[in-house]
């Protein structure tokens, strides 16, 4: 019986996917298919406020800390030093390299085998412990005497149906995340009067007693993180040149108006620092009525649906670059089975890598780990660190590659963006190893067994690809 032909599926500039003519429509999932670009504008908006934002829930422990004015000065500045430098880089290379995968791919391209191996490696374990928080978060709300089974199969439950979402393809994530923002941000609107009736001018500037700086510094640092998150499903963006400059900008707007729209709101309402903790906004909800709390719980709970979706989005794209046999756009290596490199037939969705995902993170959903956000911060710095190097690499080693968009003012402004985020990493590092000498060994101690592992699949030659005929063909197509 003579075997199936391949589809192929490859993706030209204008976005519409186009079939090899020997393919069949009918035919099984190939590993060198390419995704559509189902990503419009506004689905590319909604799923970056996800990916970096989600809403304001979180930020309650930073007025609590500092109080509401200078949480307030720290939204409306941090992004011009953390979030807009972070955003020029991955504008600029996810529309020179199109394709899934995103950090992956740069500093693979430009640093070589091991720098990224190790960016890969650690991109995706911060990315697996995070999207385990989110069931947690939302486990949190049943009652205390449900016990570990029930809260287990609710975190799951959770895992599962957004897995299966994503398996759908990102046009429906898109449209999920448009629904969810929806829902979760209306409920903002729904206080505006009561908090106009409410509003005072005095406590605004009140500080706490017991401040802690360096809690409200990290709170909102962590509010601005994820956005070279986007480049990896930047194969999947219709019109990456147009969609990726305008789509960050929008959603840097979005993002901050989602958290000091509501901060505002909402501090009108429990104009006491001293009462901002976790829950905060729940017991502001609660002073206009019980109806309009559970509504609250309600849109935290939807928001974090909202971001472990983006994430789980994010993620899978990730796993799949990873596993991807050809050489594409400088990669050489595997890093992950070859199995998680297939895409459904009827979505084009990496299907296999969403799977080893839900059942990784069904395993470590498990534990609570919360008390790690603070080492997974550590570990995105030095993701972050390896991704500007790989920028400014690229500017010097490849100046002539396409760059539909390019941050202004050419190598000097890249310079700008490039040492304003090293210093602001730097200041963290600095200020958590101070706080806590142990997280800074517990980051070296999971960078140098990352980097035994390199070693080890380097000296067995498992990370060299594994190439079909099929491949080799779909290696030599021009890049996208």
């Amino acid at each position: 019986m003579d075997e199936p032909a391949m589809y192929v599926c490859t993706v030209p500039a204008d976005g519409e996917p186009q079939k090899d003519r020997n393919s069949s429509p009918d035919s099984i999932d190939h590993v060198a298919a390419k995704p559509a670009r189902v990503l419009s504008l506004t689905r590319f908006v909604v799923l970056s406020f996800f990916l970096t934002c989600g809403g304001p829930f979180g930020l309650e422990e930073a007025i609590g800390a500092g109080g509401v004015a200078y949480c307030l000065v720290g939204l409306a500045l941090l992004p011009f030093v953390w979030a807009i430098p972070q955003s020029l880089m991955t504008a600029e290379l996810s529309t020179m390299m199109p394709e899934n995968g995103g950090s992956y791919l740069w500093v693979w391209r430009a640093l070589g085998d091991f720098a990224g191996f190790v960016n890969a490696y650690l991109s995706l374990f911060t990315s697996l412990f995070d999207m385990c928080l989110y069931p947690n978060l939302i486990a949190a709300y049943l009652p205390e005497s449900s016990g570990f089974l029930l809260r287990y199969a609710v975190k799951v439950s959770i895992l599962a149906a957004v897995s299966v979402c994503n398996i759908f393809g990102l046009e429906l994530v898109g449209n999920v995340s448009i629904v969810l923002l929806c829902l979760s941000m209306s409920v903002f609107l729904a206080e505006i009067p009561f908090a106009i009736h409410e509003f005072s001018p005095v406590g605004w500037a009140k500080v706490p007693e017991n401040r802690d700086w360096g809690l409200m510094a990290s709170v909102l640092l962590w509010s601005n993180t994820g956005w070279d998150a986007l480049g990896s499903v930047a194969g999947e963006v219709s019109d990456p040149a147009g969609t990726y400059p305008l789509g960050i900008a929008l959603a840097l707007i979005a993002s901050t108006c989602a958290y000091v729209g509501p901060i505002i709101i909402n501090y009108a309402l429990l104009p006491d620092p001293a009462r901002w903790r976790a829950d905060a906004f729940y017991d502001a909800a609660l002073r206009v009525s019980p109806w309009v709390a559970l509504w609250m719980r309600a849109a935290c709970a939807l928001c974090n649906i909202g971001q472990l979706n983006a994430g789980i989005a994010s993620t899978s794209r990730r796993l799949w670059a990873m596993a991807v046999p050809a050489d594409r756009i400088g990669i050489s290596a595997r890093t992950m089975p070859k199995f998680m490199s297939t895409l459904s037939r009827g979505h084009g969705t990496p299907r296999n890598a969403i799977l080893v995902q839900l059942l990784v993170t069904s395993i470590i959903v498990i534990g609570d780990f919360s008390e790690l956000v603070q080492i997974e911060m550590l570990l995105n710095c030095c993701c972050l660190l390896l991704e500007f190097s790989a920028f400014m690499v690229l500017k010097y080693t490849e100046p002539l590659a396409p760059r539909p968009y390019v941050v202004p003012y050419g190598v000097a402004g890249a310079w700008t963006i490039t040492l304003i985020k090293t210093g602001v990493v730097m200041v963290i590092i600095a200020s958590s190893v101070a706080k806590s000498p142990f997280k800074l060994v517990a980051t070296l101690i999971t960078v140098f067994l990352v980097a035994i592992l390199f070693k080890v699949l380097k000296y067995f030659n498992l990370l060299e690809p594994r190439l079909t005929p099929e491949d080799e063909d779909n290696s030599s197509q021009p890049l996208i």
